[in-house]
């Protein structure tokens, strides 16, 4: 079985060739490559609107869903969307407060 991180960037690789880059349609491909790869995706709407709604005060809707899907490093090398899924979110809310009060991140 592929790793999630396995699967996020074939995946993100494949939607990237596609033209007409859409952020949604990307996050959307991850998604659904992931629930096809066997990996439970815990519903968590709400909190993943928050988080891109945070975002979306210092990225544009493309570096949003980059971002997201993204190892990141103060996460220990997790992906922020995976985190955000397996209802590990507060750790990511904590990634973008940091980030709130100027701290480079």
């Amino acid at each position: 079985m592929r790793t999630p991180y396995q699967v996020i960037e074939s995946t993100i690789d494949a939607t990237f060739m596609q033209r007409g880059f859409k952020a949604s349609t990307h996050a959307t491909a991850v998604m659904e490559a992931l629930t096809k790869a066997g990996y439970k995706i815990v519903p968590t709407e709400d909190d993943l609107i928050r988080i891109k709604r945070r975002l979306s005060a210092y990225y544009t809707a493309d570096e949003i869903f980059l971002w997201l899907t993204k190892q990141h490093p103060l996460l220990n090398g997790d992906i922020p969307i995976l985190a955000i899924h397996n209802g590990d979110v507060d750790r990511v809310d904590r990634l973008i407060d940091q980030m709130d009060t100027g701290a480079f991140v």
